[in-house]
Order: structure tokens, then C-alpha cells, then sequence
């Protein structure tokens, strides 16, 4: 079993941060509490906003050929995934792995934050993400 911690993020990913941040911050009272940057696969570029306690993560591509630019021409802008933060990534993502779950891609990209995606096809559509040590960010101690 896998003991989750707590919801970390919903992420979303947009054409435009430059204007989906308007519309959480003016509509919904959104912060912006990190970003934009971006993550080394330099596919994409993140802005973070907190939402009555909860990490929204906006997502932009960068060009169309990387996953995010293809996520969009598939679906279209909207939900991307779900993070929950975990103990420990690693037992995590074998309990997974033994369950049948498709873990897609487990690193370390954000200073001091673990995680590890789990396939939507093997996840009831969604794209699962699990982090650990989610507020050993420095910018994010705060949320």
C-alpha cells in the first residue's frame, strides 16, 4: 500500500501562461508563488499559483513536438494531472510497478523534489503523479 500524504498540485496545461494567468489570478484570487520557469527537459514552462491551499501548476509549451505541445493538439488545453506527495518515491513506484500501473517517467527535475508519473491508460484516464519531498523547495515552504 501506498501512503499518500497529501494532494500536492492539479496541473493544467495551456497554450498561453501569459493568458491562463490572468484568468486564475483575477477570477478564482490565485497567487503566483513560482515561475514561470523552465524544467530541464526544456519541453514546457511552468508557472505555480496557489488556490485556497492548493498548487496549481500551469503548463505551456514550448513547441508542438514536445509531450506537452502533443497533449494539446490530442486533447486540447484543460486538466493534465493529479500530485500526491509520498514517504518514499522509490517504494512508491515499485508498489505501482507491482500492481501493473505504467510508471513513465521518474527523476529528480525540480531542486530537491522527487517524483514519478504514472500512465493514464493504467490510471482511469488520469495522469498520476507522485512527488516526495514536496516543500523541501525553498520557494514552496510557504504554500
Amino acid at each position: 500500500m501506498i501512503n499518500l500524504k497529501k494532494l500536492t498540485h492539479i496541473a493544467f496545461a495551456v497554450k498561453s501562461i501569459d493568458e491562463a494567468l490572468p484568468f486564475f489570478q483575477g477570477l478564482f484570487g490565485a497567487k503566483k508563488v513560482f515561475g514561470p520557469f523552465v524544467p530541464s527537459d526544456e519541453e514546457h514552462r511552468v508557472v505555480l499559483l496557489s488556490l485556497s491551499g492548493v498548487i496549481i501548476e500551469l503548463m505551456e509549451p514550448i513547441d508542438d513536438k514536445g509531450f506537452l505541445g502533443r497533449f494539446i493538439a490530442k486533447r486540447g488545453e484543460g486538466f493534465n494531472h493529479i500530485g500526491f506527495e509520498v514517504e518514499d518515491i522509490k517504494r512508491a513506484s515499485n508498489a505501482l510497478k507491482s500492481e501493473g500501473l505504467q510508471v513513465i517517467r521518474e527523476r529528480v527535475d525540480y531542486p530537491g523534489l522527487k517524483y514519478s508519473f504514472v500512465h493514464p491508460k493504467s490510471f482511469f484516464g488520469i495522469e498520476l503523479h507522485l512527488d516526495e519531498d514536496w516543500h523541501s523547495h525553498t520557494d514552496l515552504e510557504t504554500i
